[in-house]
């Protein structure tokens, strides 16, 4: 699978500079004491990643000074993508990472997601390593896991709780460090078809909540239609079928009409007044037709309108019940720590933390009580717009239901004084079988006419059952995608989490003396020591380090395993651990290398001074000292 190796980091600014020596496959160790440039060095690497490094921005509590104080200042990462040669490049205070390759322009990429975005920087890299970005829903969240969340378990950082395996997220919060996507960033790193797997379950819960709509807008206008007619219920064939034989009725009655007015000329005044009442009949029906049809139209918009203020209410309550839980328990407040739960005084356009807030970032996760408030009266003004529109339709409906009212009273009359004349007329017995003959074909045109109005309504039926039927299948389609690839899934994961614990429960017991047995859950896939004994704090170390180096032999000993073969360690020796453990922890690098050669994976490393085990000296590449830190004034 994809392989990604450091192979020089470079800073350049007016005041500062730095450029490393040309790192090479396998260990490459930068050594130093505390405040010689070690974490920073891993700093450079992670911002050139698309990382966020909190201490590179002046608005934060805590600075890096040379770098927040530097001009011009950027950072330059040589890389090797799958053994092709890249530079990328990411200044200062900067969200967009710039693409360098041996054949072509540099292309630049934004860090985060917007919508006039269509790919960024993480898409572009996993591509390129073979890994699919997926969307992945919480609730009424939905996220993309990006490049920055799989470096949580490339990225081996300087954590003051190594309990916790992951490298935190950069934006820390219930959301992005949630199990699930703890789970997935393993599951696309060690497993063979998650990709594939969340992808297409992303495109599930489209499709679902597509089949939702259409289902409803369906079942709303077969309600809707129900009550606005009273013919008998056909389908759109049945309904084209008898109106053929109506209008071959009507055709042959015409015929025989227009036989008997040539056997008896009619009183000339009189029959044009009848003839004149009949056209007026025709006309006021073909009326009726038209305004049918814009009442359907209507009845649709209304149908419309009522889901938009169903949907509008639902959101309306949700973030009611945000505000609800927010007053009680001080949930989403951002003057609120997150440990201590005290008030803080927090600086406008700052985080509790003291560091800025980008408001052009796409995500966010929380909201102000009055921002929540006005989302709210939002909302509010929104369902009271609808009102107006569904008002508005309500009584247009009402408009066009009162004139096809007043227009079957017109007719009803005009056949009442049509049956008025002609009783007044004394007909002979053509003239009663012309009578009979009109009567039919004004029945059979209006008979037509109700057809023709049952059909329209049937038409946009067919439409829209079509769009269901349409939507549906491919539903169930995708539906029955996600229940195989999840079992294909399940059990590949099974498997590589079999290889895992054998690889875990082998370096722990070879690391830690009084460790007998080691693996990982398959619900979190969190480390179980000893059945869940407690191990003391410096014991965590050990438990942290072997689970990175764990990942690395994964994706040596196995080809489908996407991990990048890429490991960065910024000195470990935290949490209490003593020096013979740390250098015995440090050792298991040669014990999951040992059937590989350096081409195939890169391991950086950062460490005190000597703090390695001495057989690894002759990978040393950088030593830091007082004299020679990292960053030296540019000339």
């Amino acid at each position: 699978m994809g392989k990604l190796f450091i192979k020089k980091v470079k800073y350049t600014g007016e005041k500062f500079n730095f450029e490393s020596p040309e790192f090479t496959g396998g260990l490459n160790i930068i050594e130093g004491k505390n405040g010689n440039g070690k974490s920073t060095f891993m700093n450079l690497i992670y911002f050139g990643l698309s990382g966020k490094v909190e201490e590179f921005s002046s608005s934060n509590r805590e600075t890096h000074r040379e770098i927040t104080q530097d001009k011009n200042n950027f950072v330059a990462l040589d890389v090797l993508l799958n053994d092709t040669p890249y530079t990328f490049t990411r200044y200062i205070n900067s969200n967009d990472i710039t693409v360098f390759s041996s054949d072509g322009p540099g292309k630049v990429f934004p860090i985060h997601r917007s919508k006039n975005e269509k790919e960024i920087f993480s898409d572009w890299i996993l591509a390129s390593l073979g890994i699919e970005p997926i969307e992945v829903f919480q609730g009424t969240h939905n996220s993309i896991i990006n490049f920055k969340d799989l470096l949580r378990l490339i990225y081996y950082n300087q954590e003051l709780n190594p309990k916790k395996i992951y490298k935190p997220a950069d934006s820390e919060n219930f959301i992005s460090d949630s199990e699930q996507i703890r789970k997935i960033i393993f599951e696309l790193l060690v497993g063979k078809t998650y990709s594939k797997y969340y992808s297409t379950l992303a495109k599930f819960k489209e499709k679902e909540k597509e089949k939702n709509i259409a289902k409803g807008i369906l079942e709303e206008y077969i309600a809707s239609t129900k009550w606005t007619t009273k013919e008998e219920d056909l389908n759109l064939v049945f309904l084209n079928k008898a109106k053929q034989e109506k209008l071959d009725q009507l055709e042959k009655l015409m015929i025989y009409r227009d036989g008997l007015r040539e056997q008896q000329q009619p009183k000339g005044q009189f029959y044009g007044q009848i003839n004149e009442l009949k056209s007026q009949i025709v006309l006021d029906e073909l009326k009726i037709v038209e305004k049918n049809r814009g009442y359907n139209e209507i009845v649709e918009e209304l149908t419309k309108l009522r889901r938009l203020r169903e949907s509008v209410i639902l959101e309306t309550t949700q973030i009611s019940k945000i505000i609800h839980s927010h007053e009680k328990l001080s949930l989403f407040s951002a003057d609120t720590c997150p440990y201590c739960l005290r008030e803080v005084d927090r600086k406008e356009g700052h985080c509790v933390c003291g560091q800025d807030i980008n408001e052009e970032e796409y995500e966010r996760f929380f909201y102000s009580s009055d921002e929540y408030t006005d989302i709210l009266k939002s909302k509010q003004k929104s369902v009271e717009t609808i009102d107006l529109a569904i008002a508005a339709c309500q009584e247009q409906a009402g408009v066009l239901g009162k004139e096809i009212e007043d227009l079957n009273s017109n007719i009803e009359e005009y056949q009442n004084q049509l049956s008025n004349w002609i009783k007044d007329y004394q007909f002979s017995s053509t003239n009663q079988e012309l009578k009979e003959a009109d009567d039919l074909i004004l029945s059979l045109r209006s008979e037509v006419n109700t057809l023709n109005g049952q059909i329209d309504v049937e038409q946009k039926r067919e439409l829209l059952q079509t769009r269901f039927n349409t939507v549906n299948s491919q539903f169930e389609s995708l539906r029955d995608s996600v229940r195989i690839l999840e079992g294909q899934a399940s059990a590949d994961i099974k498997t590589k989490v079999d290889l895992f614990n054998t690889t875990y429960n082998d370096l722990m017991v070879n690391t830690l003396a009084n460790c007998r047995s080691a693996k990982i859950a398959y619900d979190d896939y969190m480390p179980v020591i000893d059945e869940g004994v407690y191990k003391e704090a410096s014991s965590s170390v050990a438990i942290r380090m072997m689970y990175f180096f764990t990942l690395l032999k994964l994706s040596l000993d196995e080809s489908e395993v996407k991990y990048p073969k890429l490991l960065l360690i910024d000195t470990p020796e935290t949490a209490g651990v003593d020096s013979e453990n740390l250098l015995n922890a440090l050792s298991k690098i040669s014990d999951i290398t040992k059937n590989h050669v350096d081409s195939e994976f890169q391991i950086i490393l950062t460490t005190g001074v000597n703090k390695y085990p001495e057989a690894f000296s002759k990978y040393s590449r950088i030593k830091l000292t007082d004299e020679n830190k990292l960053l030296t004034p540019s000339p």
